[in-house]
């Protein structure tokens, strides 16, 4: 039985309901293109949540100032 391990790519895609996204990218390049750019996206705005003591993309900064604001 094949496991998915949390997080991965496969895990990732379930959970998105990316049924277009084939297992090799070459036979679907824009299909695969997109959900790179889907991940890569939320990855990083994680990681700013994280940084920044963010619970959501609408509370405020609670351990991050800018020097903007």
């Amino acid at each position: 039985m094949f496991v998915r391990k949390r997080g991965s790519l496969a895990t990732l895609k379930t959970a998105l309901g990316r049924r277009n996204v084939p297992k090799k990218a070459s036979s679907n390049f824009n299909e695969s293109e997109d959900f790179m750019e889907v991940v890569t996206r939320g990855h990083i705005v994680e990681a700013f949540l994280q940084f920044a003591g963010m619970e959501s993309v609408a509370s405020d900064p609670s351990e991050f100032t800018s020097p903007f604001m």
